[in-house]
């Protein structure tokens, strides 16, 4: 499976509105990390894959362009700030996120603790590490 599209709970009154990230409903994994990247039009961010680790992207200001690969299948998502949905990553999809506007904000909510040796940086190294 590639990434796929999650709509979370929004609520809107009068006053504002609520959006709920919830574990194991919106979100398909319970989460250990959540951190965001800030960037401006046209930074690159992610080029990478993860062996292990599960993540959400949720845009909470900007515009950004998400790509992923499985190998075989790629997919282009646009997340904007106000969207109800994010984007679940699954492991083993090499992912990278492109900014459009001039200032934007990326949540990204992950299933582990940082480990390095669970990221795959190389494209190549990806595409060998899957056929295995």
């Amino acid at each position: 499976m590639l990434a796929k599209i999650i709509k979370f709970k929004k609520i809107i009154e009068d006053n504002g509105s609520l959006s709920v990230f919830q574990e194991n409903e919106s979100i398909p994994f319970n989460s250990k990390r959540s951190f965001t990247v800030i960037t401006t039009k046209n930074s690159f961010r992610g080029n990478h894959a993860h062996k292990n680790c599960h993540q959400f992207l949720i845009c909470l200001k900007g515009e950004i362009k998400v790509n992923v690969d499985d190998g075989k299948n790629q997919q282009v998502f646009i997340i904007k700030e106000n969207d109800d949905y994010g984007i679940y990553i699954p492991p083993l999809i090499w992912a990278s996120q492109s900014s459009i506007k001039d200032e934007n904000i990326l949540l990204v909510i992950a299933s582990d603790l940082f480990k390095n040796s669970d990221y795959i940086r190389n494209k190549k190294e990806f595409l060998n590490y899957i056929k295995k």
